[in-house]
């Protein structure tokens, strides 16, 4: 079972071939399962992109033209991602608020 490592509202910016194909909000999730990395960002146009890997350093992304590798960048509060299957594309995450993942909510104990 996958570990959900991190979850957040962003805003994302996606760059294709030198021109801006998407800006506005998105969801980012990080999640990981044994030796596998995953991220998985939701853009509200409806666009899913799903970047997985041995670690965080080694992502492939699946795009129309097959497995693409992916460069990934990762600072505090802002991921990017970047790869090649004939054109650049560069998928921007500015996180705004991160979640906890295993928030728990109990009811108060009744007196």
């Amino acid at each position: 079972m996958a570990e959900v490592l991190v979850r957040a509202q962003g805003r994302c910016k996606l760059m294709n071939g030198g021109y801006q194909a998407f800006n506005g909000h998105c969801t980012f999730k990080h999640k990981k399962a044994g030796n596998t990395d995953a991220y998985v960002v939701k853009l509200d146009d409806g666009t899913n992109f799903n970047f997985s890997g041995p670690g965080v350093q080694a992502l492939s992304v699946q795009t129309y033209a097959g497995v693409r590798n992916v460069k990934h960048k990762a600072q505090a509060d802002h991921e990017v991602f970047s790869w090649n299957d004939g054109e650049v594309h560069r998928l921007s995450v500015r996180l705004d608020q991160v979640q906890n993942p295993d928030a728990r909510f109990e009811s108060p104990p009744e007196g």
